[in-house]
């Protein structure tokens, strides 16, 4: 994966639209701590019950159409949500 090469070395990486996280594992390998946000609690609730105590993956629920996620961060990134998201609101999708 891509962006998991892209990202490698940063500290605290956050992953917009994470979905189930089938990905994120992959880009946890590279960066020092991810942290991974859906709108949809399912998909948030879902990984929490399928968490491995070796590789910790902080998740939350957050619609970025609503706000920024708090916090500090040296990257984020966000794979296939934006053609998700109406045409009209893509721009504060994206300044959040």
């Amino acid at each position: 994966m891509r962006v998991a090469k892209l990202l490698s070395g940063k500290d605290k990486v956050l992953e917009v639209g994470c979905g189930d996280a089938f990905a994120s594992r992959i880009v946890q390998q590279e960066v020092g701590a991810l942290t991974a946000i859906d709108f949809d609690p399912l998909f948030i609730e879902d990984i929490k019950s399928r968490a491995d105590p070796d590789w910790p993956l902080d998740c939350a629920v957050h619609d970025m159409l609503g706000g920024p996620y708090p916090g500090k961060f040296d990257a984020l990134y966000s794979l296939d949500v934006l053609e998700h998201i109406e045409q009209d609101k893509e721009d504060l999708f994206l300044r959040n």
